[in-house]
């Protein structure tokens, strides 16, 4: 009878354990890959774009048919009033090669919402950043803290805007995976910023990480340099 109920229990723990043990798929925001062919057992050099034709300096049409052909290009290459349409198109190719990389996780710290609370407690530093100086006064803050005065609203398309008097940054999600190789999952994020009172505007590819519930959320990667 002890023996019976020895081998019970053994089995109620293996069944909890490999309870806990979850297997967390890489997933990927499709509507934000327009003109991506994107099939099961995709690799990254073949999938095909289409619908991205821009300008050249001296007006000639420049063609990308596919993400490497985008990578392996020079921004130079297009007209000047083209640079932020091909610095995005850039930005998403990258997320795809990322997104195609991933493994599946085994424990997610994220909700599975995204909203404005998640993007309020994410790091100062997210934002897409022009100078080492924007980068140092935004160390230790959150986008809630530093931006104590903007509104924090969720569009329509997923995306979270955060409006202040001079900034509007645009958060979206683009995939969710394991893209740091510890089991826990991470999300891929674009990061829009545009001034509300001039002409510029840029744009940033992150990796969030957030190692444990209480634990804050950290930049683990980021594709522009200032």
């Amino acid at each position: 009878m002890k023996a019976l109920l020895c081998s019970l229990l053994t089995c109620l723990m293996l069944i909890s354990c490999s309870g806990s043990n979850k297997n967390i798929p890489p997933t990927i925001n499709l509507p934000e890959f327009p003109g991506f062919t994107l099939k099961e057992n995709v690799s990254y050099s073949t999938v095909k774009l289409s619908g991205y034709e821009f300008k050249s300096a001296d007006g000639m049409p420049v063609v990308y048919n596919t993400c490497p052909g985008v990578t392996s290009s020079n921004e130079s290459e297009v007209a000047e009033y083209e640079l932020f349409r091909y610095r995005l198109l850039l930005n998403t190719c990258h997320a795809l090669e990322k997104y195609l990389a991933a493994k599946p996780s085994a424990e997610s710290n994220f909700p599975a919402q995204f909203d404005t609370r998640l993007i309020g407690d994410m790091p100062a530093t997210s934002v897409p950043l022009l100078n080492k100086t924007q980068e140092e006064a935004r160390i230790g803050k959150t986008v809630k803290t530093y931006f104590a005065g903007g509104q924090l609203s969720l569009e329509k398309n997923g995306s979270v805007k955060v409006l202040t008097d001079d900034d509007e940054i645009s958060y979206t999600l683009l995939a969710r995976g394991d893209f740091t190789n510890d089991g826990v999952e991470d999300l891929l994020l674009r990061v829009e910023w545009y001034a509300r009172k001039a002409s510029g505007k840029h744009v940033d590819l992150l990796i969030l990480s957030k190692t444990a519930t209480d634990k804050p959320i950290t930049i683990g990667w980021r594709l522009m340099s200032h």
